[in-house]
């Protein structure tokens, strides 16, 4: 909490990063030592989980500033990710996203953002398609 007032004293904002790994864990206590939460989800095959985590989450965060994160890799697997399990998390994320229920969408590109994967193909589709579109 101190961390948190003296950031905020400066201007700057303390978010945090959640994965789906400790959405169970008892977390209520903590989150007014944010300002905002970023959450992920590490194992790809927790994608198909998606919305009971998502659930948690925004219980956990009620009315706290909220990003969604999606990787283009599966650190966790040590491989490229599975293109369909990245389509359906990205395009369900976009429509959170247009519907105001979460306040951004961050893709982690590390060192693949230019490599030759079928995940960079689709989100530069998605950003092709709705990168103008407004949202609340």
């Amino acid at each position: 909490k101190k961390i948190k007032a003296r950031l905020n004293q400066k201007g700057l904002d303390f978010w945090c990063v959640l994965y789906e790994l400790q959405i169970d864990f008892d977390l209520e206590k903590y989150m007014d030592c944010f300002d905002g939460i970023t959450f992920w989800i590490w194992k790809s095959a927790e994608i198909q989980n998606m919305e009971a985590h998502l659930q948690k989450l925004f219980a956990l965060t009620k009315d706290k500033p909220t990003m969604l994160g999606v990787y283009l890799w599966d650190y966790n697997g040590r491989r490229e990710m599975d293109p369909k399990l990245f389509e359906t998390q990205l395009s369900h994320y976009f429509d959170l996203l247009k519907d105001g229920k979460t306040d951004g969408v961050i893709v982690c590109s590390s060192t693949v953002g230019d490599a030759d994967l079928e995940t960079n193909r689709i989100l530069k589709r998605y950003v092709q398609e709705q990168g103008d579109i407004q949202i609340p």
